[in-house]
């Protein structure tokens, strides 16, 4: 019994020694496995969340980069698409596109059913007429100006074809009435109409005032109208003023005034200082003429349109040779309204 208790207890302890032994081994692979496993997690979580900010990064930074070269080369390549000797553009977003885009964007273009007027003034002229003094004097400037102004409708009549100019003074009004398609001179660009008749007034009246040695200079605004009758009643507007600078500069050579102070009271002007028609009333006291009828060209201004002119030119056949012409009327616009809009506004050729 000793000897088998004695074995017995040897092969416990050897069994007991080796479940543990065992039990370590076991712990230790455990162990080693799930801090391997957990390294290897641990270590693909961070290459993907690298690899993430990185690609994102790099995506971003690069398309940046791209972007601002292509950029710049595409300026530079667009910018220098025209050759040395000719201006050969091609493809959307060129230089030659953006450009002409530019300039329509700022020309407006007239309507096409719609009457305007482009007026056209030299504060140099008017300056000028202000220099003189006396009456007569002035008188024969102001006749020599008309004239002038007259010439200078009959080449804008040549070149564009309105259906009334109208002057005085310093300043010329050409009037033009819509036709039945609609379609006005270089397509209804407003900046083309205005600068070259500015630019045909300005060659013809200068080269008639040159001799006088100063500088003369013309400027010109377009008006528009959304009704047929108020072109009159614009000129109606501008033969007021023409009216009380005409009577006002005469009224100068006699008496020293203040321009502010003119009204007009018969022609609804409002205002404190002299009346037009005490202007007048002492003018004709002055002068003894009657001024609205003696100086009534000067007051009313220029009224110039085209007109047809009848020629017999053999009596014995009868034929008739018709001619067209611009001639010269001083009428007052605001007199029988309706009948001077047909004759004068609509009607191109009286």
């Amino acid at each position: 019994m000793s000897l088998y208790n004695t074995i017995s207890q040897v092969l416990t302890n050897s069994i007991t020694k080796l479940t543990n032994s065992i039990t370590k081994l076991t712990n230790s692979i455990t162990n080693s496995i799930t801090n391997s496993i957990t390294k290897l997690t641990n270590g693909i979580t961070n290459s993907i969340n690298n690899g993430i900010n990185n690609g994102i990064t790099n995506s971003i930074t690069n398309s940046i980069n791209n972007g601002i070269t292509n950029s710049i080369n595409n300026g530079i390549t667009n910018s220098i698409t025209c050759t040395k000797d000719t201006l050969n553009f091609s493809g959307q977003g060129t230089l030659d596109n953006r450009m002409r885009n530019y300039i329509k964007k700022n020309n407006k273009q007239c309507h096409g059913f719609k009457p305007f007027v482009i007026t056209i003034k030299s504060k140099q002229l008017s300056k000028y007429i202000n220099y003189i003094t006396d009456l007569d004097e002035k008188v024969k400037l102001l006749n020599n100006v008309q004239d002038i102004l007259f010439e200078t409708s009959k080449t804008l009549y040549a070149k564009f074809d309105p259906h009334l100019i109208y002057t005085f003074q310093n300043e010329i009004n050409v009037v033009f009435f819509y036709n039945d398609t609609g379609v006005n001179m270089y397509n209804g660009d407003i900046n083309k109409i205005v600068t070259n008749i500015v630019s045909v007034v300005s060659i013809e009246v200068y080269k008639r005032l040159s001799h006088l040695n100063f500088d003369l200079n013309f400027h010109g605004y377009f008006v528009e109208f959304d009704i047929d009758y108020e072109v009159l009643n614009y000129l109606v507007w501008r033969q007021m003023d023409c009216k009380r600078n005409i009577v006002t500069l005469l009224y100068r050579c006699y008496n020293t005034c203040n321009e502010k102070n003119v009204v007009e009271g018969t022609l609804n002007f409002s205002g404190q200082g002299i009346a037009v028609t005490d202007m007048i009333s002492d003018l004709a006291n002055k002068t003894g003429k009657d001024v609205n009828q003696e100086y009534m060209h000067l007051l009313t201004g220029n009224i110039i349109k085209k007109y047809l002119f009848y020629k017999i030119k053999n009596k014995s056949d009868k034929n008739i040779i018709v001619r067209r012409s611009v001639g010269m009327e001083s009428i007052y616009f605001s007199d029988n309204f309706k009948t001077v809009l047909k004759k004068y506004i609509v009607n191109k050729i009286n």
